[in-house]
């Protein structure tokens, strides 16, 4: 830790006195984070703690330091950044470090009769907060509503601008905050752009059919009801491949049943990135079949993302906030991870003669989070790049729009 703190005082973006810098202060960082940072509006990450998927090698070409929340708040008062980018209000576990930061950039204004630092979020949970404080900590369930709304309400009002990723995002915390929701609120949804390397060779079919589940092993992705289900599918579709990738408490049991069935499926743990990206080029079907629990719903889902990147079809549930896009641009959603949805899902997307090319002229032509990056950091709302254009030959009406049009009934600004 010691060693992190020297580090950070190190660091020449944090110490340039007048640097319009952004500093972004996650309670959690993950390796796409660190990606999206290098690629990001010019600024910091500061984070706490580092999930399973952290990659150290990146962190520092991504300007990103780990340090604990006193650091945190001492480092963002010591540069008085010009923006701040938190947690998202319904982050339960972040909110040690998102409260205080609030409160800290507030009294700065007040004490130094200066401008105020723009506080910014991005925000995608479409969940219920009181259901995780009622899990975690075995509240009665009204006692856990009265404290985590009135948390979620004292840090929407006090935060300048809100970039939800999702409209299910949106949805969730107007049932919550109601009327709270300010002026500068936008709604980006979280797609991603081609992967190029993949683009380039996009015009014919995906070599074979391989399914391809790409998350941890847990029980709420659904990757034992995807194994179970599997030898329908082989009997559907006998020429398909499985394969599992991933870590998680499960994985025993992953292993135990997916060598019943070998050759038709196998089990990857852990691998490189690059082994990762070299699987989704391949890949003709991602698949994820999260399932809600108490007090956590999929937000988006990463590996949603990344096949929709790298020109595959999807299988999912009606759990991510993603959701109603997919279905709309051909790709299966399913009620709930039962073996004969999950088969006719699976066989539909494997005989899908859909192109890879298809899928990504149904992407925007920018990552949807760095839209929303560089809409949450700019100067001048009036000023952010609007751009509505499709790439040539694409569907125009299967792009994301990316103007920010208000809505008239409450102002929200909508995709």
């Amino acid at each position: 830790m010691r060693r992190r703190l020297r580090i950070l005082r190190q660091s020449p973006e944090l110490e340039r006195p007048g640097n319009p810098v952004v500093v972004r202060v996650y309670m959690h960082a993950r390796t796409a984070h660190l990606e999206r940072q290098t690629q990001s509006a010019n600024g910091v990450l500061l984070y706490v703690r580092t999930r399973y998927d952290f990659d150290d090698t990146l962190a520092q070409a991504a300007n990103a330091y780990q340090c604990g929340v006193v650091s945190a708040l001492c480092r963002v008062y010591r540069t008085r950044p010009r923006i701040i980018e938190i947690n998202e209000p319904f982050l339960v576990n972040a909110w040690p470090l998102s409260v205080p930061l609030i409160l800290l950039v507030r009294a700065m204004s007040a004490v130094t009769r200066g401008p105020s630092p723009t506080i910014v979020t991005y925000a995608i949970d479409n969940s219920d907060p009181a259901e995780v404080l009622h899990r975690k900590f075995r509240l009665p369930l009204a006692v856990a509503r009265a404290i985590a709304y009135t948390v979620a309400r004292f840090c929407v009002r006090r935060i300048d601008r809100i970039a939800f990723g999702t409209q299910g995002a949106l949805e969730a915390y107007r049932s919550i905050v109601s009327n709270r929701l300010g002026h500068q609120t936008n709604v980006i949804e979280a797609l991603p752009t081609f992967r190029r390397d993949i683009a380039l060779a996009a015009d014919s079919s995906k070599p074979g059919n391989t399914v391809l589940f790409l998350g941890a092993f847990e029980d709420r992705k659904g990757v034992l009801e995807l194994v179970d289900a599997w030898p329908a599918v082989r009997a559907a579709a006998p020429s398909a491949e499985l394969i599992v990738v991933g870590k998680g408490p499960l994985e025993p049991e992953v292993r135990r049943r997916v060598a019943e069935m070998k050759p038709a499926a196998r089990v990857v743990v852990d691998p490189p990135r690059s082994e990762i990206f070299s699987l989704l080029a391949d890949a003709k079907v991602v698949v994820l079949l999260s399932k809600r629990e108490l007090g956590w719903r999929e937000q988006v889902g990463l590996p949603i993302c990344e096949g929709l990147a790298s020109g595959c079809e999807i299988v999912t549930t009606g759990e991510t906030g993603l959701a109603e896009w997919l279905a709309s641009n051909g790709h299966r959603v399913i009620p709930e991870p039962s073996t004969d949805s999950i088969v006719d899902a699976l066989a539909a997307a494997i005989f899908d003669e859909r192109l890879p090319q298809e899928i990504i002229e149904s992407l925007p032509l920018e990552d949807g989070r760095l839209i929303a990056d560089r809409w949450m950091t700019c100067d001048d709302l009036e000023d952010c790049p609007q751009s509505n254009l499709s790439r040539s030959g694409g569907r125009r009406d299967s792009i994301p729009k990316r103007g920010f049009e208000k809505l008239e009934s409450d102002g929200v600004m909508e995709r």
